[in-house]
């Protein structure tokens, strides 16, 4: 299809032949939805801030949760050293955290975490609906497991692929 430059009102008036002028238009409708497309995908700045601002309201959670712990069964937050090892301290610590994660996006992606509210995005099916459970569990577990590439792989949207998820305005 070639890409001609004609305003949409100038199709009548022109003397192209009436396979361009449907080319024109057809190709007129694709360039209005890329542009559509692009203009309702938000940029990987805002994502990574509204991504930032979630993982720090996890993180006080988190805090906070195991705090009350704590003082609930009258113990430090690294354990007593002769019966919890330090080792075993970092994995209970990485596992809960990767738990707050997971519960926490599996939750509020269905509608919208506040960090991404805050900007105004959503987390949409590919059709355009509201995600299921299931896709936002899905996207927030892919997410964990790309931290074993260095997070690479959410370079690439593959949680959102793999999802059939996509992030809107």
């Amino acid at each position: 299809i070639k890409i001609m430059p004609i305003i949409k009102n100038d199709l009548k008036t022109s003397n192209l032949s009436q396979k361009d002028i449907e080319d024109t238009k057809i190709t007129n409708l694709k360039l209005e939805k890329n542009i559509e497309k692009i203009s309702n995908t938000p940029s990987m700045g805002i994502v990574l801030l509204a991504w930032l601002i979630d993982v720090f309201i996890i993180l006080i959670s988190f805090v906070v949760v195991l705090t009350f712990l704590a003082l609930a069964f009258d113990s430090s937050l690294f354990g007593h050293p002769k019966i919890i090892q330090y080792n075993d301290t970092i994995i209970f610590f990485s596992i809960s955290f990767i738990l707050f994660y997971l519960i926490y996006f599996s939750m509020f992606d269905i509608v919208s975490s506040p960090g991404k509210s805050l900007f105004n995005i959503r987390v949409m099916s590919l059709d355009g609906k509201n995600i299921k459970m299931k896709n936002a569990f899905l996207r927030s577990f892919i997410t964990v497991i790309s931290g074993i590439a260095f997070f690479l792989p959410l370079l690439m949207d593959f949680h959102g692929k793999l999802s059939d998820t996509k992030l809107e305005k």
